[in-house]
């Protein structure tokens, strides 16, 4: 595994029922992440969005960030700032308005978010099963003092999307990644990534006969809970069958965040706001060309106002 440096860390939030919750650090909530949407009409403008599940956010919808100078900051978001389909999947996003001077917030930009048919094209990025993963989220028990302390978690690709229950607000089997990756309450809403370093695509070895050189990070998924396993005992009165959680994880595909961000709802949102963008660029262009230019009338001669 290739070390995480420190800048992806701050990738990842934290989520807590109350702004007092956030702040005195109690060992409840989930996580969530940042990532960075441009601008769909052309604009050098980039939105902000946090990312989790729906099932974290309808009861702890408040964000703690880290901030530069190693503390906390918090947007005191609803459950109501959330938007989510109600007939879609374990998921949620919500618009923030970071700080870069004071939060120490890294978004993932969405390149490194893929729709299946690239993700799994074998001569694109060939994701499939065995493939490396990590996460990075809150492991309640490290989750007090004065920041925040994301960790990480490993493991493999055991499935590739397959029908799942998700706890989302529909509670309907969607699509959904399964892998071999022990986790706990808290790490619900973590981004999930994917990699391959040189040597690591068994596939590619076998049919070429040479190793693979190739590296890659994508944003895989994300981390929706737990899966879900039942079991025959033997009990006084028969047979008997007990519920439990397996050792593997299931992960929301991630071209499901690009699926809801394109909503009417968002992407109406967005398009007022590169209105208001393109006319705010508009007017201080025109008034640094207007400056220019009487900057330039100033400095030659025989030119004047009269």
């Amino acid at each position: 595994m290739p070390r995480i440096g420190e800048d992806m860390l701050d990738c990842t939030f934290f989520l807590y029922e109350s702004e007092d919750d956030a702040k005195r650090g109690v060992k409840a909530g989930g996580t969530g992440f940042a990532i960075g949407l441009q601008s769909e009409a052309g604009l050098d403008v980039t939105y902000f969005y946090g990312v989790s599940n729906w099932h974290v956010i309808r009861n702890c919808p408040v964000v703690r960030v880290r901030t530069k100078n190693g503390r906390t900051d918090l947007f005191n978001f609803g459950p109501e700032d959330w938007h989510f389909d109600k007939n879609g999947d374990d998921l949620a996003v919500v618009l923030l308005n970071p700080n870069f001077e004071i939060h120490s917030l890294a978004p993932i930009p969405t390149a490194l978010i893929q729709r299946p048919e690239v993700l799994f094209d074998p001569a694109q990025c060939n994701i499939g099963l065995g493939d490396d993963v990590f996460l990075l989220g809150r492991f309640v028990d490290l989750d007090e003092g004065p920041t925040i302390l994301p960790v990480a978690r490993f493991g493999n690709l055991a499935a590739m999307p397959t029908p799942i229950q998700q706890e989302g607000p529909a509670k309907a089997s969607r699509a959904t990644y399964c892998l071999d990756m022990h986790s706990r309450g808290g790490f619900s809403g973590s981004p999930v990534f994917v990699y391959k370093t040189p040597g690591s695509d068994i596939t590619y070895n076998l049919q070429h006969g040479k190793p693979d050189d190739r590296t890659l990070l994508l944003l895989l998924g994300v981390h929706s809970g737990q899966f879900p396993e039942e079991w025959k005992v033997k009990g006084k009165a028969g047979d008997e069958y007990v519920k439990g959680l397996s050792g593997m994880t299931t992960a929301v595909p991630s071209w499901r965040i690009l699926d809801l961000l394109a909503s009417e709802v968002l992407y109406t949102q967005r398009a007022e706001a590169d209105k208001r963008w393109a006319a705010t660029i508009e007017r201080e262009s025109n008034g640094a060309v207007a400056e220019l230019a009487a900057q330039r009338a100033d400095s030659t001669p025989g030119v004047s106002d009269g």
